[in-house]
């Protein structure tokens, strides 16, 4: 289950200040660093990692057509750690 914060954001080059959307998030990857000839020279192709990461997002409207769309405008990586 993922958790959506609302909060109000006021960024320096906004006028007037916008509200976005925080969307927290986590991905598990298979952590290696492989060479062109299939050496593995980091991690191990058991090593699965999970990465922290949130999103803000907002709602725009678009100039040609007036639709209100969603652009991410802000993504921060929050860490990673071993994933068993």
């Amino acid at each position: 289950m993922t958790t959506v914060f609302v909060v109000a954001c006021l960024p320096r080059r906004s006028t007037p200040p916008f509200s976005c959307v925080l969307v927290p998030g986590c991905h598990r990857f298979v952590a290696r660093a492989v060479l062109l000839q299939g050496e593995i020279t980091e991690g191990s192709e058991s090593e699965i990692r999970a990465a922290f990461f949130v999103f803000a997002v907002t709602r725009e409207v678009e100039p040609d057509s007036g639709n209100l769309i969603w652009r991410a405008v802000e993504m921060s990586m929050q860490g990673s750690m071993l994933y068993l």
